[in-house]
């Protein structure tokens, strides 16, 4: 942990501390906690389409845990995708199946 005499200030120890808390965070999640946290944030925003960078930001997951959990829910049915329109790199696109 880095001493507070290094840097000067609390800031640069408190952003440490909250960046290891995250990271750790993320490996604790089961990956049926990731799916669920995922449906939550669409069933949240039923009409809008999240690429995977949104879905792994927004819910604070590294990405190599986010694309299996979006594969497995999209296997199964419950959320549905596409891939956006535009310039590379092309983006996939998620949102909550209607049904679901």
């Amino acid at each position: 942990m880095p001493r507070l005499e290094q840097y000067g200030n609390h800031e640069v120890q408190m952003e440490h501390v909250v960046k290891t808390y995250r990271a750790i965070r993320q490996l604790l999640r089961s990956p049926g906690q990731i799916e669920t946290d995922i449906l939550g944030l669409l069933r949240e925003n039923p009409t809008q389409e999240f690429s995977g960078a949104d879905i792994w930001k927004q819910l604070m997951i590294v990405m190599w845990r986010s694309y299996p959990a979006l594969r497995e829910l999209e296997n199964s049915g419950k959320i549905k995708s596409r891939w956006a329109d535009g310039p590379y790199p092309r983006k996939r696109l998620y949102q909550i199946q209607d049904d679901v």
